[in-house]
C-alpha cells in the first residue's frame, strides 16, 4: 500500500494507472503505508474472478498467489512471445487454441527431439501433461559456448514446485554415454528465463552426431 502526499492510500496494483491522486489530486508518492498493509493480512478478500465463478477467499498474503494461478483469471497465449499471438483467454481453454492455432509446436514426453548445435535460435514448444500445459524453451548461446534449457509451468505460482521436468541428452555413438538431469519448472511468465538450465557445449559434444544434431528426451513429473 503507498501512501499519497495528504495521507490518501493506494494499493501498488492500482498505482501505476494513475498520474495523481484520485482523491485530492496532489503528486504520486513512494512512502509505504506499513499499518494499512499489516490490516490487510488480517481481513479477508474474495478472488476478482468471484463473479465468473471463484469462490475462492482469503488474506492478502494468500489472495495475490490464488489469483495467479486462479483458473478463471484470463492468459495471454504462452506461445505469444514467440509468435506474437495477442490471443488471451481462461486458463482450461489454452489447450483448445494451442491446438488450433500452435499445434506445430506441441510436442510429446518420452519421445526423441533433434536439434541442430548450428542453429543459434530459440525454439519453443509446448507439452500437455496431465492435464496442465508446460512451455519448453531451448536456445544455443553465441557468446559461450552452450545451450539453455527452460521447462515452465502455466498457472504455477512463484515460488511453488509442482513439477520438475527430466532432460536426456541421448547416445549416438554406441558408446555408452549418458547425460541426464532433473530441474524443477518454472512459473510461466514472459520476463524471459533467467534460471534456464545451461549446459556447456562440451559437455554435449560427445553426445552430436556426424550430421550436427544431438538427440534429446522430456519427461515431466509431478513432485
Amino acid at each position: 500500500m503507498q501512501n499519497m502526499w495528504k495521507g490518501h492510500s493506494i494499493c501498488s496494483d492500482c498505482k501505476h494507472k494513475i498520474q495523481q491522486c484520485p482523491n485530492c489530486r496532489s503528486p504520486l508518492s513512494n512512502a509505504r503505508n506499513f499499518t494499512l498493509e499489516k490490516l490487510t493480512t488480517k481481513v479477508a478478500y474474495p478472488c476478482r474472478n468471484r463473479e465468473i465463478g471463484c469462490s475462492f477467499i482469503s488474506t492478502s498474503t494468500k489472495i495475490r498467489s490464488h489469483e495467479l494461478g486462479c483458473e478463471l483469471s484470463e492468459t495471454s497465449c504462452i506461445m505469444g512471445p514467440t509468435t506474437k499471438c495477442s490471443y488471451k483467454c481462461l486458463r482450461p481453454s489454452m489447450y483448445s487454441h494451442i491446438v488450433e492455432q500452435h499445434s506445430s509446436m506441441l510436442l510429446e514426453i518420452n519421445t526423441v527431439q533433434k536439434r541442430n548445435v548450428v542453429d543459434k535460435r530459440e525454439g519453443v514448444y509446448v507439452f500437455y501433461v496431465g492435464g496442465e500445459l508446460f512451455r519448453f524453451n531451448i536456445k544455443g548461446s553465441e557468446q559461450a559456448p552452450s545451450y539453455r534449457f527452460c521447462m515452465s509451468h502455466l498457472g504455477m505460482v512463484e515460488g511453488e514446485h509442482k513439477y520438475c521436468y527430466n532432460l536426456q541428452i541421448l547416445d549416438q555413438s554406441n558408446l555408452g554415454l549418458h547425460f541426464s538431469i532433473t530441474q524443477p519448472c518454472q512459473c510461466l511468465t514472459n520476463r524471459g528465463n533467467p534460471n534456464a538450465l545451461t549446459v556447456p557445449y562440451d559437455m554435449l559434444r560427445p553426445f552430436v552426431g556426424e550430421t550436427s544434431y544431438f538427440n534429446y528426451k522430456i519427461n515431466i513429473i509431478k513432485v
